[in-house]
C-alpha cells in the first residue's frame, strides 16, 4: 500500500471496508472496524449503521420541517450525528503513543426516506515504523456497550503480525486490542 497515492489507497481501503462491512451487518454488527498498517500511515476505516428499529426515528429527529428529506443543514446536522456516532470511543495507540486521527474519507448512507442511516468514514494518521517490534492498541465501542465492534487488520508488505488469525472483536468483554506486529 506504500507505492499507491492517498487517493487510491483510500479507494481500495474503502472498496475492502464494504466487502468486510457487508459480511459483519450480516453478523448483526452494527459497527465494524477495518485498520490497515503501513510503515508510514495507519488507516482506520469504521462502518457504521443506526439500529433498523430505529432508522425512522433518527430521519425524523432530524427532519426539521418534515418534508421527508433531509437537505441542507438537517443533512449537515445527521451526517455530524453519524460522524460522532461511528467515532466517539474509537482511540488507537502506536507504541505506546495516542494517535490523533484524522478523517480522510466519509461516506453517508440512508438519509433519504429508505435505507438505514449509517456512514463508511475512513481516519488516518502517520506513522514512522522503524525494524522491530510495534504495538497497535485499538480501543473502540459501540454506544451500545454490550454490543461487540469486529475488527479486521491487514498489513502493507514488509509487516507482519500473529495476533490478526482469529477472529478479533473490541467492546465490553474487551475494552481493548493490542496487536504486536514486526515491521522487516
Amino acid at each position: 500500500m506504500d507505492g499507491a497515492g492517498p487517493v487510491k489507497r483510500t479507494a481500495l481501503l474503502l472498496s475492502m471496508l464494504t466487502s468486510a462491512a457487508a459480511h459483519a451487518h450480516h453478523l448483526a454488527a452494527p459497527k465494524f472496524d477495518l485498520i490497515s498498517v503501513s510503515q508510514k500511515e495507519i488507516r482506520i476505516a469504521v462502518d457504521y449503521s443506526v439500529d433498523p428499529a430505529k432508522a425512522t426515528e433518527v430521519r425524523a429527529q432530524f427532519d426539521r420541517d418534515r418534508d421527508g428529506t433531509l437537505a441542507g443543514e438537517e443533512r449537515t446536522a445527521a451526517e455530524s450525528w453519524l460522524r460522532v456516532s461511528a467515532t466517539h470511543f474509537l482511540k488507537i495507540r502506536v507504541d505506546g503513543t495516542t494517535a490523533v486521527l484524522t478523517e480522510i474519507a466519509a461516506e453517508f448512507r440512508g438519509l433519504d426516506e429508505r435505507g438505514l442511516p449509517g456512514v463508511m468514514i475512513v481516519l488516518a494518521t502517520p506513522v514512522s515504523l522503524g525494524k522491530g517490534v510495534h504495538t497497535l492498541v485499538l480501543s473502540d465501542r459501540h454506544k451500545d456497550a454490550a454490543i461487540a465492534v469486529p475488527v479486521q487488520v491487514t498489513f502493507a508488505r514488509g509487516l507482519a503480525s500473529d495476533d490478526t488469525d482469529g477472529p478479533l472483536a473490541v467492546g465490553a468483554q474487551t475494552p481493548s486490542l493490542a496487536i504486536e506486529f514486526r515491521a522487516q
